[in-house]
């Protein structure tokens, strides 16, 4: 459980790299 103070912008951003790398991989996966 993270707290949204400890959400820092940083945090927030490799977040989303994160999401973008998996949905990426499912993307090539499907076609």
């Amino acid at each position: 459980m993270y707290e949204k103070a400890e959400l820092t912008k940083e945090n927030h951003v490799e977040l989303i790299n994160y999401c973008n790398e998996i949905g990426i991989i499912f993307l090539s996966s499907v076609f």
